[in-house]
C-alpha cells in the first residue's frame, strides 16, 4: 500500500512537469504557468509538513521544519504573483512583495546548512554562522532595496543560487548520520536542479521570453525533482558518489557548516555592491570576512583544544586521572638521565579486590581505586610517576631515590598507609595489597623493569597478603617452570594422558567399601609426579580444568562401572566437580553420554562441590545441581566447615550428604572444641537427613572418635593412599573372602582394631 502510494505521488509530479512543460513549450499560458509552479512548491511544502510529523528526532523535525518554511516563502511570493496576474494588468514594478519572499526564502535555508547537531556545549561557532547568514541576506536585500530594477534582482538571484549551492554542497558531503545525509542529499539535487535550469535558460532565445516562457520551468522542476526524490528513495540508502568527496578537500574546522559557502557569497555580493553602492558593499564585505576569520580562528581554537584533551585523555586513567599503561611506556623508553638516577618500578597489586568489587559493588569498588590512587601520589615525590595499568594494578617509578631511602621502604610505606582504615561510601574498609619491587639492571632495558617487578608481584601474592617482594633470578626461574609446565599439561590433557587414583570410602556402620573417591594425578616427564595443589590452578589459569574434569569424569565412570562388573557390586565413585564445569551447558549432556557408554547407573555417580564454588557462581551451580540430582546423581557438600559454612546451604540446595574436612581431625585430642564441633555436625547432619563424610582418618584415635558420634563413612591414610587403578583392583582381589561380591571390613583390614570401635562397625 505504501508503494502503491509513493508511485502515484511520483506520477503526479511528472505528470504537473509534462502539464508544465506543454504550457510553457506551446501555448504559452502565463496565468497556468504560474498556477503550476505554486502547486509544485505546496507539494513540497506539504512534503515537508509531513515529515516534520513523522519524525521522532528534535534534530530533523527542525529540519524538515525550516525548509517547509522556505518552500512556504517562495509559495507566498508566487502566490502574490498569481494573485497580482488576474487582479491587475501590466508586468510586476520592482522590487515588489513577491521578489521578497522569494530572496526570502534562501534565508531558512542557510540557517539549516549553518548549524550541525554535533556542536559542543559552549560552541558559539554556530553563532557565527547565524551572523554570516544574515549578513548575506541582508547584503542581498540591500541591492534590491537600493539599486532596484529587473538586472539587480536577477543578479541577487544568482547569487542565492550560488550561496544555497555552497552551503548544502558541504553539508551533504560532511553529513554524519545517513538520514541526515539523505536529507541534505535531496536538498542538494533541488539547489543543484534549480541553479542547472535557471542557467540553462538563460540561453533561451529572446523569441521565447514571453508570458509563459520557458524559463519558469526553473521554478517548477526543481520542487517537483525534490519531491520525487524524497518521496521515492528512503532515507537509509547510503549514497554513492561516481567520485570520492573526502573531508581532506575541506578544511577540517568546516566539518559539515556551511560558513564556507556563505562567506563566499558575502563577497560576491560585496563586490556587487562595490560597483553601485560602495558605501554598503566593501563594508559589507570587510564585516564578513571578519567574521568568517574569527570563526575560523574559533574553530582552530577548539581543535587545538580537542587535540591536547585527547593527548591526556590517551596518557591517563579516567577513573583516578593517574598516568596509563601507555605513559608508562613511555617513560621507562626514554634513555637514563642524570636527573632520573637508578629506576626503580613498583608494582602494587590489592588484594581481594574482586571480592570487594563482587559484595560492595563496582561504585563502591571505584571509590577504593580513587582513594588508592590519592594515597600513591601523597607518598610518591613529584618527579616519580605514578600509574594505574587496569584493573586494581598500580606502578609507581621512582627516579633518582634520595640516600637513605630505599625503594623497599617506600613499599612498606605505602602498604602501612594502605592498611589504615578508611571510610568510604559509609563503611569502613581496611584494604591490603602485595608490591613487587624490581631495579633496572646493568645490561638490562627499562622494559624489564615493568616485567620483572610484575613477576615479583605475584611472588609477593603467593605467599600471602600484603607482602613485599623484591625481584631475584629466582622468580623468572620459577616462573619459566610455571610456564612450562602449564605448557606440558596441556599437551598431557589434550593427548589424555592425566591418570586417575581411587581412594576407599568406608562405611563406618558395616565396615565396608562403600566406594572410591576418584583423584586426578599427573606425572610430569622431567619433574615426576606433580602435587594437585600445583597442577590443578595451572590448569585453572590455562583454560583446561573443564576438559581435564571432564576426563576424570569419563575415566572414573569406566573403571567403577568395570569393578562392579568383575565382582558383581555396587561400588559408587565421587568425583570433584569446579565451577567452570557447572557453568557448562555441556557438562551434564556429557555426564548422560558417558553414564551411558559406561553402563554405570546414576545412582553410583556422586559430585563434591565446596562452597567455594558455589559463592563463585551460585545460580548457575544450583541448576546444574538440581538437574543432576534429578537424573539420580548424589551430590556432597565438600570441605564443609572450612568456609562460609552457612545453614542456607544444607536447608536450600539439593546435598545428599557433607564431607568435614580433614583438618577438623588433624588436632581433635588436643583440642576439645574441635571434638565438639565435629559431633555438633553430625548431629546436625542427621537432623536434617543428610549422611556425613569424614576426611583424612589417619589413626586409629581419629576412627575411634568419629564411630562414636555416629558418622556414616570415613577415608585416609589409615585405610589406604590413593591408588592407580591396577593397584586398587589387585588390593580388592586378594582382600576378598570367600563369599563372592564380599570386600574386605575394617576388622580385617585393620587387625589391631579397638574393640568399641570393632563393635560399632559389625
Amino acid at each position: 500500500m505504501e508503494m502503491k502510494r509513493q508511485n502515484l505521488a511520483v506520477a503526479l509530479a511528472g505528470v504537473l512537469a509534462a502539464l508544465h512543460l506543454a504550457v510553457c513549450a506551446i501555448f504559452h499560458f502565463a496565468l497556468l504557468s504560474g498556477v503550476i509552479q505554486l502547486v509544485a512548491a505546496l507539494l513540497a511544502t506539504a512534503l515537508c509538513l509531513k515529515r516534520t510529523r513523522e519524525s521522532g528526532d528534535q534534530y530533523f523535525k527542525w529540519l524538515w521544519s525550516g525548509l517547509g518554511t522556505a518552500f512556504f516563502l517562495w509559495a507566498a511570493g508566487q502566490t502574490y504573483a498569481v494573485w497580482y496576474s488576474i487582479w491587475h494588468t501590466g508586468s510586476l514594478t520592482y522590487p515588489n512583495p513577491a521578489d521578497f519572499f522569494w530572496l526570502l526564502y534562501s534565508f531558512p535555508i542557510l540557517l539549516l546548512a549553518s548549524k550541525a547537531p554535533d556542536h559542543c556545549e559552549g560552541d558559539w561557532t554556530g553563532k557565527l554562522d547565524l551572523v554570516q547568514a544574515c549578513i548575506s541576506a541582508f547584503l542581498l536585500y540591500s541591492i534590491v532595496l537600493l539599486i532596484p530594477g529587473v538586472d539587480i534582482v536577477e543578479r541577487a538571484y544568482d547569487i542565492q543560487g550560488v550561496a544555497l549551492l555552497f552551503a548544502c554542497g558541504i553539508r551533504f558531503s560532511t553529513a554524519g548520520s545517513s538520514e541526515e545525509r539523505s536529507f541534505f542529499r535531496n536538498l542538494t539535487i533541488y539547489v543543484i536542479s534549480y541553479d542547472l535550469l535557471g542557467f540553462v535558460t538563460q540561453l533561451v532565445p529572446q523569441s521565447m521570453v514571453v508570458d509563459g516562457a520557458i524559463t519558469d520551468l526553473a521554478f517548477s522542476f526543481p520542487f517537483l525533482i525534490f519531491f520525487a526524490v524524497s518521496i521515492r528513495l528512503p532515507e537509509t540508502v547510503p549514497v554513492v558518489l561516481p567520485w570520492k568527496m573526502p573531508r581532506m578537500i575541506l578544511p577540517a574546522h568546516i566539518h559539515g557548516i556551511s560558513c564556507l559557502g556563505l562567506a563566499l557569497t558575502s563577497i560576491a555580493s560585496g563586490v556587487v555592491l562595490t560597483i553601485h553602492h560602495t558605501r554598503f558593499g566593501i563594508p559589507g564585505m570587510i564585516v564578513s570576512c571578519g567574521v568568517f576569520a574569527l570563526r575560523t580562528a574559533t574553530r582552530e581554537s577548539q581543535l587545538k583544544c580537542v587535540q591536547l584533551q585527547l593527548e591526556y585523555d590517551n596518557h591517563h586513567d579516567n577513573l583516578t586521572g593517574l598516568a596509563n599503561r601507555a605513559f608508562l611506556i613511555r617513560e621507562l623508553e626514554q634513555p637514563n638521565t642524570p636527573s632520573s638516577g637508578n629506576r626503580s618500578l613498583l608494582y602494587l597489586d590489592l588484594d581481594r579486590f574482586k571480592m570487594i568489587n563482587d559484595s560492595l559493588g563496582h561504585v563502591f569498588g571505584d571509590h577504593l581505586l580513587i582513594h588508592v590512587a590519592n594515597l600513591l601520589r601523597s607518598v610518591v615525590r613529584p618527579g616519580d610517576v605514578v600509574a594505574r595499568l587496569g584493573g586494581d594494578e598500580f606502578v609507581v617509578l621512582l627516579n633518582n631515590c634520595p640516600d637513605g631511602v630505599t625503594a623497599e621502604a617506600i613499599a612498606e610505606r605505602i602498604l602501612t598507609r594502605l592498611c589504615s582504615p578508611v571510610m568510604l561510601e559509609g563503611k569502613v574498609i581496611q584494604a591490603s595489597g602485595s608490591i613487587g619491587i624490581a631495579a633496572l639492571q646493568e645490561g638490562e632495558s627499562s622494559m624489564h623493569l615493568l616485567r620483572n617487578a610484575d613477576a615479583a608481584m605475584y611472588a609477593a601474592k603467593s605467599i600471602g597478603t600484603n607482602r613485599v617482594r623484591i625481584f631475584d633470578r629466582t622468580i623468572l626461574d620459577k616462573a619459566a617452570r610455571q610456564l612450562e609446565m602449564e605448557t606440558d599439561l596441556r599437551h598431557s590433557v589434550e593427548d589424555g594422558s592425566i591418570t586417575v587414583n581411587y581412594q576407599p570410602v568406608y562405611s563406618l556402620k558395616t565396615g565396608t567399601v562403600e566406594g572410591f573417591e576418584a583423584l586426578a594425578r599427573w606425572t610430569h616427564p622431567q619433574y615426576g609426579a606433580v602435587p594437585p595443589n600445583e597442577f590443578i590452578p595451572r590448569a585453572v589459569d590455562a583454560g583446561l580444568i573443564v576438559e581435564l574434569g571432564n576426563q576424570v569424569i569419563s575415566k572414573a565412570c569406566r573403571q567403577v562401572a568395570a569393578w562392579n562388573r568383575q565382582f558383581q557390586s555396587s561400588l559408587t565413585v565421587s568425583i570433584n566437580i569446579s565451577a567452570w564445569q557447572l557453568a557448562s551447558k555441556e557438562f551434564l549432556p556429557y555426564v548422560r553420554e558417558v553414564l551411558l557408554d559406561s553402563r554405570l547407573e546414576a545412582s553410583h555417580l556422586k559430585f563434591e562441590i565446596t562452597e567455594s564454588v558455589l559463592m563463585n557462581n551460585l545460580q548457575p551451580a544450583v541448576e546444574t545441581l538440581c538437574a543432576a540430582r534429578a537424573m539420580d546423581i548424589e551430590i556432597y557438600l565438600d570441605d564443609f566447615g572450612t568456609g562460609y559454612s552457612t545453614l542456607d546451604y544444607l536447608l536450600e540446595f539439593p546435598f545428599d550428604a557433607i564431607k568435614i574436612d580433614k583438618r577438623f581431625l588433624l588436632d581433635f585430642e588436643n583440642d576439645e572444641r574441635h571434638a565438639t564441633v565435629m559431633a555438633t555436625i553430625v548431629q546436625l547432619a542427621k537432623g536434617l537427613k543428610k549422611r556425613v563424610v569424614a576426611a583424612g582418618i589417619e589413626n586409629l584415635a581419629q576412627l575411634e572418635f568419629m564411630t562414636s558420634i555416629n558418622c556414616d563413612y570415613g577415608q585416609g591414610y589409615l585405610f589406604s593412599k590413593p591408588l592407580r587403578p591396577d593397584e586398587m583392583t589387585r588390593m580388592l582381589a586378594s582382600e576378598m573372602t570367600d563369599d563372592a561380591g564380599s570386600f574386605p571390613s575394617l576388622s580385617q583390614l585393620l587387625p589391631n582394631l579397638p574393640v568399641r570401635c570393632q563393635k560399632s562397625v559389625n
